[in-house]
């Protein structure tokens, strides 16, 4: 069998040193140089393309302070802006949020670049990491002066965004309040003309009582008129708020179960009482101090608990904006997150602002109904002025209420500046930022070399074939003999003609051992034949059979070649070409095909077989395959047989012929004859007839071939030998270059034909 523990000098598989290592990788690296090459030219190509296709492009910074303290939404408003500036909390990140997610500073530069648009690319960075409110704007541009254009344009525009944004929400209340104020005043006109007239047509007039009433009516009821105007404008500005925040965030979470909401509206609903029943004592007492009222009456008691309740509101709503800021989710980086959460916030705080105001409004609306019936019971000759001075006072109370609130707002409109400022323009740059085509194109050459190394490195994962000694042993192998590749030899001796003629025969020039004995390739074959004369001290090698896994690997060159050698050692020597399916002795020694071993078989065995040997050199004949040429008609489906193969030559069951009794019987005859019989047989793989034939052999030889077998057909052929008991001593890898081992030349070195004993001349049977 063919195990491990029978190959001679088996110790197992080695384990690599570094040095060794080493030399695997410069091995690969060599056999795989055009690949790396290949890689290597490819991207180095694309790289210079590109690089030398790419145009410069120049970067130009400006840089804007942001004041960051300040608050550009007022207390309250009405109706909204499309400008994002004007309702973001003033933080670094979500500046720079909105400026790289807004699309009006950007139709903004293109207006005033006359609609083209640009070529460029802005990105807005913090300008410093020390300094916390500092935006750099930098613009790339193929034209050095659009970066700085581009750059300025960009700073201008954004600052005049936040002043915009500073003055949005207040021009809109302005506004309101002054379409509000215009119709308060004339409603108050129109209520003093009824009045006058009344009056006039000698209408009678209220009693102190009656005055009483309508006053405090009137009051109540423009004190819910202004909060239901401060209600309207904060739901406003609450849906601009939400509106906003659902195109950046619409993930969000809008609202969450909160038992702290229902607590603030609780204690909103308790404050608007309170806040009612203090207006009714300071209505009941006109002209007195409240420091007078607070110790005739419960006013004093009231201002604590009014006290107390808005402490206790500040700290819920604190509470529940908490709660929604945890609960809800942004997206959008470190500034969208900021961004985002300010959002929230200020809808929260709004949100507890409505709340507060529809309490205080429901609490008004159940004491004006009170109010107005005790308005019914004022005498009905003075009900109708009761009426007109109810309208005329609230009309009154309302109209001062929207000149103070309108003076109050033009005033904040006014003063309002943007709160942003340019602290450095751009300058046209003078060096391009892709200038260092040096650094790039050298980038491409390393690239390009790491490509080519991983493509070697791969194409030497998944290439199985055999190229060296080592691998076969690193596999458990036992290398019996390492064949140099001997087309170098004869392009030297022979120009590389495949035959020679010589003393009246053609020979094949892969003769190496019979046309050059003094080559390297030679004394190769000598080293197989004295290692297959040592291999067995327990018995003598007399009948060695010559495989090989595939087709092409040598085999019937190694045969021959061997044979040469066993002869010049002064053996007499049998070549057997047992391949009866591609024979190929016959061509490589100029001897005719047939008759030979097939005729042989038929014969009768005590006939004279000695006129089927071909003496082709001194102790050396050869028996070719032979054939059904001449004599073959009685064969049964011979006929048939020839036929289907379009050939003369023609051998029917060739693995029942050599597996024969009459087969065994002719090779023991053959070891009465000769000293040595080498058998050449067909591939493993490609029939059963070497498998057949080993078991008559004492030895047999697996040839294999450098940069042809591979690993798993090697496998295959052994365990295929070892199944039927045959007596493998090794293998022997031909055709080997030391190219395919520049990593270990040295230990390779004397497999060259340039080899010290080329110098000492041939023996007769170089060709002249």
């Amino acid at each position: 069998m063919y195990s491990q523990p029978e190959y001679a000098g088996y110790a197992g598989v080695p384990t690599k040193n570094t040095r060794q290592q080493l030399e695997e990788i410069v091995d690969v690296l060599y056999r795989r140089k055009w690949a790396i090459l290949f890689c290597f030219l490819l991207v180095a190509a694309w790289n210079t393309w590109r690089v030398l296709q790419e145009a410069p492009k120049y970067m130009a910074d400006s840089i804007v302070m942001v004041e960051l303290a300040r608050q550009n939404t007022p207390q309250f408003s009405i109706g909204g802006s499309d400008n994002l500036f004007a309702t973001n909390t003033r933080t670094l990140p979500g500046e720079i949020y909105v400026l790289q997610n807004s699309n009006a500073i950007a139709e903004r530069v293109r207006r005033r670049l006359g609609g083209t648009g640009e070529r460029g690319t802005v990105i807005f960075t913090p300008a410093n990491r020390d300094v916390s409110n500092a935006i750099r704007i930098s613009a790339t541009s193929p034209d050095p002066n659009e970066a700085a254009l581009l750059a300025n344009l960009y700073a201008e525009e954004y600052v005049r965004l936040t002043q915009d944004a500073s003055r949005s929400y207040m021009v809109s209340s302005r506004e309101f309040l002054e379409e509000q104020e215009a119709l308060r005043r004339q409603e108050l006109r129109e209520a003093e003309e009824r009045v006058k007239a009344y009056l006039e047509r000698g209408g009678l007039g209220l009693d102190h009582t009656g005055q009483g009433v309508i006053a405090n009516l009137a009051a109540l009821e423009a004190q819910r008129d202004n909060a239901r105007i401060e209600l309207e404008m904060r739901l406003s500005a609450l849906e601009v708020t939400e509106k906003e925040l659902n195109q950046i965030s619409p993930l969000r979470a809008c609202r969450i179960a909160s038992g702290t909401e229902t607590k603030i509206r609780i204690a909103q609903e308790k404050l608007a009482a309170l806040e009612v029943q203090k207006n009714d004592i300071l209505l009941a007492y006109p002209g007195v101090s409240e420091a007078e009222l607070a110790k005739r009456t419960d006013l004093a008691s009231i201002n604590q608990r009014i006290s107390q309740l808005q402490s206790e509101i500040n700290q819920l709503s604190a509470e529940f904006v908490e709660e929604v800021s945890e609960a809800g989710g942004a997206i959008g980086g470190e500034a969208g997150i900021a961004y985002v959460t300010d959002l929230r916030r200020q809808i929260v705080q709004e949100r507890i602002q409505i709340s507060g105001l529809q309490a205080q409004i429901g609490v008004m609306e159940a004491r004006i109904k009170e109010y107005e019936a005790q308005v019914a019971s004022i005498p009905s000759q003075s009900l109708e002025l009761a009426r007109l001075e109810r309208s005329r006072m609230h009309a009154e109370q309302m109209h001062q209420y929207l000149v103070q609130r309108l003076q109050e707002t033009r005033i904040a409109e006014e003063s309002e500046p943007g709160y942003a400022s340019i602290l450095r323009r751009a300058v046209v740059p003078t060096e391009p930022i892709n200038s260092d085509r040096n650094r790039k194109l050298g980038m491409g050459l390393f690239f390009g070399l790491i490509v080519g190394l991983g493509a070697a490195l791969g194409l030497n994962k998944l290439d199985n074939k055999i190229y060296k000694p080592e691998q076969l042993r690193n596999e458990g192998y036992n290398v019996v003999g390492v064949i140099p590749n001997i087309k170098p030899l004869v392009k030297d001796d022979h120009a590389n003609e495949e035959y020679v003629e010589q003393g009246g025969r053609r020979y094949s020039t892969s003769l190496v051992t019979l046309l050059n004995p003094m080559s390297s390739v030679a004394e190769s074959y000598r080293h197989v034949r004295t290692y297959l004369q040592f291999c067995r001290p327990d018995r003598v090698i007399q009948t060695i059979l010559i495989t090989s896994p595939g087709i092409g690997e040598g085999k019937s060159t190694t045969a021959s070649n061997l044979a040469v050698t066993m002869a010049q050692a002064g053996r007499r020597t049998l070549l057997i070409d047992a391949d009866l399916r591609r024979p190929r002795l016959h061509t490589l020694w100029g001897v005719e095909r047939q008759p030979g071993l097939v005729q042989m078989l038929f014969e009768d065995p005590s006939a004279d077989h000695s006129r089927l040997f071909h003496q082709v050199t001194d102790n050396l004949c050869v028996l070719p395959a032979g054939g059904w040429k001449m004599n073959a008609d009685d064969i049964p489906g011979f006929r048939e047989a020839k036929k289907a193969a379009r050939e003369e030559d023609v051998v029917i069951n060739p693995a029942e012929l050599l597996g024969s009794k009459r087969m065994r019987d002719l090779l023991a005859s053959f070891r009465d004859t000769f000293d040595i019989v080498i058998i050449d047989t067909p591939p493993v793989l490609a029939a059963t007839d070497a498998s057949l034939l080993s078991t008559q052999a004492d030895a047999t030889l697996l040839v294999t071939r450098a940069a042809v077998s591979k690993e798993g057909e090697i496998k295959t052929a052994v365990e295929d030998l070892d199944s039927v008991g045959a007596s493998v001593v090794g293998m022997l890898l031909n055709g080997f270059e030391i190219k395919m081992a520049y990593g270990q030349k040295y230990r390779y070195r004397h497999y060259t034909h340039y080899s010290k004993y080329s110098k000492y001349g041939y023996y007769t049977h170089k060709a002249s």
